[in-house]
């Protein structure tokens, strides 16, 4: 399912500006939460903020690439003559049409 971008949304800085419902618990290794917690001082944030804030971060990067439609560029060439050149309508697909209309009230 394709998220809408009004769905996708950067974390505010501010930690109270939203209530926080829900919750997400992850076991890390002892070094990981260790790295994690240096970044965070790094930043002058806190461990939750930190990590929601690379979480959130993260995940509209993953959803945004995976909504990118990615082409050769023989595959943009050849979208590009089918939108600008399309064959004509089959036989089929104009009887189909035709039935469609009809029952439409077209």
């Amino acid at each position: 399912m394709a998220w809408p971008a009004s769905h996708i949304e950067e974390t505010s800085t501010d930690s109270d500006a939203v209530p926080r419902e829900a919750r997400l618990e992850i076991r890390l290794t002892r070094q990981q939460k260790a790295l994690i917690i240096r970044a965070a001082a790094a930043r002058g944030a806190t461990l939750a903020d930190f990590v929601r804030q690379a979480v959130q971060a993260a995940a509209v990067k993953a959803v945004a690439e995976a909504e990118v439609l990615r082409l050769s560029v023989s595959d943009q060439e050849a979208f590009a003559a089918a939108v600008l050149a399309p064959r004509e309508p089959s036989a089929a697909l104009k009887s189909v049409y035709e039935d469609y209309r009809e029952q439409m009230g077209a």
